[in-house]
């Protein structure tokens, strides 16, 4: 016990050290499991890349100049077939007399194609949801 008195700084030392030492310890066993942990999935990658490029086809010049013309291929196709889905002209200056009436003549001409095609519709002169308007 007089020796621990005569070197207390010592002895604080050395317990501060030790208790750094193991702090030390666990850090690096932590660092290490996550370091094992982005190894693993580094191989994995490397697996994954190498089973890509193994495939067939494979990614060369020629394969990539045929995916680029059907690419422009598809992107022709693709405006012939705009023109077919363009949205019926509507008026777009109308007064409510105007609208009035092609908002009457829209409804008569969905009641007579509604008879045309044998659908029956309510009485009390169904306006096909547009009696708010």
């Amino acid at each position: 016990m007089a020796s621990l008195k005569r070197n207390y700084g010592l002895f604080i030392s050395s317990l501060i050290s030790l208790a750094l030492l193991g702090f030390a310890g666990y850090y690096l066993l932590i660092r290490k499991a996550s370091a094992d942990d982005a190894s693993d999935k580094l191989e994995k990658a490397t697996g994954e890349l190498k089973r890509l490029y193994g495939r067939n086809p494979f990614p060369n010049t020629e394969n990539i100049n045929a995916a680029k013309q059907d690419e422009k291929r598809a992107e022709t196709f693709s405006e012939e077939v705009k023109r077919f889905f363009n949205p019926p002209p509507y008026p777009t200056q109308l007064n409510n007399r105007e609208f009035g009436i092609r908002l009457a003549g829209t409804v008569n001409q969905l009641q007579r194609m509604a008879s045309a095609s044998g659908v029956k519709l309510p009485k009390d002169d169904y306006q096909f949801s547009f009696e708010s308007q």
